[in-house]
């Protein structure tokens, strides 16, 4: 309750904050020329009070008060924000029944403090409207009402009269029109029980009517204006027709649409007669008068003075030459007119400076694994110093891993292999351990050889902890006895860090015959006997590293039958091909079909005789009868 006060109050003074306010003083002694009337802040001497914001769709304004009267009043408003009120609910809307009052929603506004109290809602009350009946003025009965918002029904009695309906004397409702082809129907409702009942209505008559002619004159179509053909009217009925005899109706006004102006072509810019003209030049403009010929209206069409025309494809008027330094330019005058200042300039790009290759003085700062180096030249048009930057070359580095062994532990280390790289030289690298690794390489391993090129060094680190006595770093394999096909042969290596007392032997497996051809082994003179077609071939073959033979199976080959050897129809008979192998000569035949044999007859040359049947020959003897494939062509 006390929230609702204390919102009342607040709203009541917004409300009375926003208007002028006066308020006199009983005991100011001076007389304000303004009391009274509407104090600006240019008719009085004033002292601001306050400022107070737009809130909630309301203005803000400052606040000032006179010295003279003390009168306060209000200046330089603020419009509103647009920010709407923020409510707060007080007390919940409830909606009206038909038996019970509702309420609307009661609420404050947290900004502003303007209430909106809740009011009653009266009770709805109920809405019958009829569902059904069962009975009438004759029989008695019931009228049965349900409300349309609730469940709430009731029921009227239906007095039984005695008397028959009661009818009344209009129609209730008329259901169907009557036509001059048609009746209509009526419905009576009795005025004591509702009961309905149908009436006919009889057709229309048939009415003659008799038009009034009344003839409406062509009119001309104007330049601008539409026209019309004539036509009759009739004056009751307001038909129209397009004949005086009233026997065509039309249903619109034969209108004549308006011919429009005679232009002088296609663009209508113009009109058909130039009345005077004058051109447009590069800087003054023209204009065109001209009439339409039909209504002798006219108009002036402006032309805007044109732009200057520059052939930049052509010749240029004057020319000057690009350098390094300075652009070139091709200048072109108006072809139009003689303007001296009408010129386009056509810029050409810059000369290029001369190259490093193309420069007389230059010189080479060769970059390094770590440092860039520089091309330097002077240009040989301009004298301008140019300049290039070499990239770092970056380290040509190689990876050597060298395995744990005998005597030592397994290490990797890169180097740079770029001559003259300036990392610095390591001839070796002492571990912690106090074991010394020469750093010396050749073909690419670690050497200890007297020419060994020492390497200078990227990276350098253990692979082991420590060495493995049972890893020798041996010698290659030498051939003590080589093994042959039949026999086993021997090698041997030794450990030169164990000063040779540790050694190897061991056992070369025998090889082998090679009787391959493919691998070296050869063929036998006159030990070859040819496969064929239906049998197996033999051959001789010595083994490649001793003289040991083999014979070998040559395998049958296969039948190569080719296309073939085709035979066209001649004398009814079908055609055929016969296929010959080409290896030994078996042949077999495949028969197609059979071409009837061609009517005789005469032709010019050979070749017409042929195109009757490509597969017949021809004869050099004109006369003869054509005969099972013997054309006959006369040289006639």
């Amino acid at each position: 309750m006390k929230k609702k006060i204390l919102a009342l109050l607040l709203a009541c003074l917004m409300i009375v904050s926003i208007f002028p306010m006066t308020i006199l003083a009983d005991d100011h002694e001076h007389t304000c020329p303004n009391k009274g009337e509407k104090h600006t802040l240019n008719n009085c001497d004033w002292e601001k009070i306050e400022t107070v914001d737009p809130v909630c769709g309301n203005w803000g304004y400052t606040r000032y008060q006179c010295r003279e009267c003390g009168d306060y009043f209000a200046a330089d408003f603020v419009k509103p924000t647009g920010d709407e009120h923020v409510w707060v609910t007080d007390v919940e809307a409830v909606a009206a029944t038909c038996t019970t009052a509702g309420k609307t929603e009661g609420k404050h506004c947290e900004k502003c403090g303007t209430v909106i109290a809740s009011e009653t809602i009266p009770a709805l009350g109920h809405d019958f409207v009829e569902d059904h009946r069962d009975g009438d003025c004759l029989t008695g009965g019931f009228i049965y009402y349900k409300c349309s918002r609730c469940d709430e029904t009731k029921k009227e009695a239906i007095a039984e009269t005695g008397n028959g309906h009661t009818w009344g004397t209009t129609p209730d409702r008329i259901e169907k029109e009557p036509t001059t082809t048609e009746e209509g129907k009526a419905i009576y409702k009795c005025t004591a029980c509702g009961a309905e009942k149908t009436v006919r209505i009889e057709k229309l008559p048939e009415v003659v009517h008799t038009h009034t002619l009344v003839k409406v004159d062509a009119v001309a179509a104007t330049c601008t204006t539409a026209g019309n053909d004539a036509y009759w009217k009739c004056s009751e009925c307001n038909k129209m027709f397009s004949d005086s005899e009233g026997t065509t109706e039309i249903t619109a006004v034969p209108t004549i649409d308006a011919l429009g102006h005679r232009y002088a072509d296609a663009t209508k810019q113009d009109y058909d007669e130039i009345v005077e003209s004058l051109d447009a030049g590069c800087t003054t403009a023209g204009y065109v008068k001209s009439k339409c010929s039909r209504c002798n209206t006219e108009k002036t069409r402006d032309i805007p003075a044109g732009q200057h025309s520059f052939d930049l494809e052509g010749a240029p008027t004057a020319h000057k030459d690009p350098t390094c330094t300075e652009y070139g330019y091709d200048f072109y005058g108006c072809t139009k007119c003689t303007d001296p200042n009408a010129v386009y300039a056509k810029r050409i790009d810059k000369l290029p400076h001369s190259t490093y290759e193309e420069s007389t003085v230059k010189s080479t700062t060769p970059a390094t694994c770590t440092t860039a180096g520089s091309m330097n030249w002077k240009c040989n048009m301009c004298g301008l110093d140019q300049s290039k930057t070499i990239d770092a070359l970056g380290h040509d580095v190689v990876t050597v891993t060298v395995e744990v062994n005998c005597h030592s532990k397994g290490y990797e280390f890169t180097y740079c292999k770029r001559s003259g790289c300036t990392v610095e030289e390591v001839s070796a690298y002492a571990a912690s351990d106090g074991l010394t690794y020469v750093v010396s390489v050749k073909g690419g391993k670690v050497s200890s050889d007297a020419d060994a090129t020492k390497v200078r060094l990227l990276t350098f680190k253990l692979t082991t902890d420590d060495v493995d006595l049972n890893k020798h770093a041996f010698t290659e394999w030498e051939i003590l006895n080589d093994a042959t096909c039949t026999t086993a042969g021997r090698k041997f290596r030794y450990c030169p860090l164990c000063d040779g007392t540790i050694t190897q032997t061991e056992t070369i497996p025998a090889k082998g015959h090679e009787f391959d051809l493919a691998n070296g082994a050869t063929e036998v003179a006159g030990t070859k006997v040819s496969a064929t077609c239906s049998a197996t071939g033999t051959v001789t073959v010595k083994c490649a590293r001793c003289d040991e033979t083999e014979e070998q199976i040559l395998p049958k080959l296969e039948h190569d039958y080719g296309t073939g050897t085709f035979h066209p129809s001649i004398c009814g008979k079908p055609a055929y091909t016969v296929y010959e192998c080409a290896n030994c000569h078996d042949t077999y035949t495949e028969y197609g079909e059979t071409i009837e044999e061609p009517e005789v007859g005469y032709f010019d040359n050979e070749e017409d005789a042929k195109a009757i049947h490509p597969g017949l020959r021809a004869s050099s003897k004109a006369g003869r009868q054509l005969h099972c494939g013997w054309l006959v062509y006369s040289s006639m």
